[in-house]
């Protein structure tokens, strides 16, 4: 399995997860305290010797690289008065439906070249964005954000000033208010090193082909 394949494999395990988790709460409480996630194949056999039991004493097989933080649900909704329990889990539940749906949507778009359209908030303002998406990444801290050329509009209340270079959360975008559109691209517009160079903080999920685009 190559270096993306096991990223967008233990992505795509860690939504089946939080799903999971969310369906039955009760899974949590199969996990040891202060044990380290793991996902394995199903066929994973663990070597039996002394050395390795002592290594995996608390070791649960669902690994899940990015920290996740279990919040204590009563002190959450007495914070939150106004906000009931069941509807704190429905937007759980849509947020990470969304959210995979656009992980899909974009890595489409970014292999066929195409551009997408999406209504974005940020301080640059809060409008619909046309984007020609390059590249797709999770950072350290866990984000999945795509990165591109972001066509000029009148309702930017912010001059951008990075070669019109944008970056766009994924969990900031609403899948309802999302198009992959009809035109295409066949260069890029901004310096190839911010695509194709080295980026040591982020772990690329998809990327255009570097053989299918023009390059100056």
């Amino acid at each position: 399995m190559t270096k993306k394949e096991t990223i967008n494999r233990n992505i795509g395990l860690t939504f089946d997860f939080i799903r999971q988790v969310i369906k039955d709460s009760t899974l949590l409480d199969k996990i040891q305290s202060g044990s380290t996630l793991e996902f394995v194949d199903k066929d994973f056999v663990k070597k039996e010797n002394k050395n390795f039991e002592k290594r995996t004493t608390k070791r649960t097989y669902l690994k899940v690289k990015s920290e996740l933080e279990l919040m204590d649900n009563e002190k959450l909704f007495l914070e939150n008065p106004n906000v009931s329990k069941n509807s704190v889990i429905k937007d759980l539940q849509i947020r990470n439906q969304n959210e995979k749906k656009l992980y899909d949507l974009m890595c489409k778009a970014i292999i066929e070249r195409r551009m997408i359209s999406f209504y974005y908030e940020s301080k640059g303002g809060k409008y619909h964005r046309k984007v020609e998406p390059y590249l797709m990444a999770i950072k350290e801290n866990g984000n999945i954000y795509v990165t591109g050329y972001e066509y000029a509009s009148k309702e930017r209340t912010r001059e951008k000033n990075n070669d019109r270079q944008g970056q766009y959360l994924l969990k900031k975008i609403d899948l309802d208010r999302f198009k992959t559109l009809e035109e295409t691209f066949d260069s890029l517009k901004i310096p190839s090193d911010r695509i194709f160079g080295k980026l040591r903080t982020v772990k690329v999920i998809c990327r255009v082909d570097k053989k299918a685009v023009h390059i100056d």
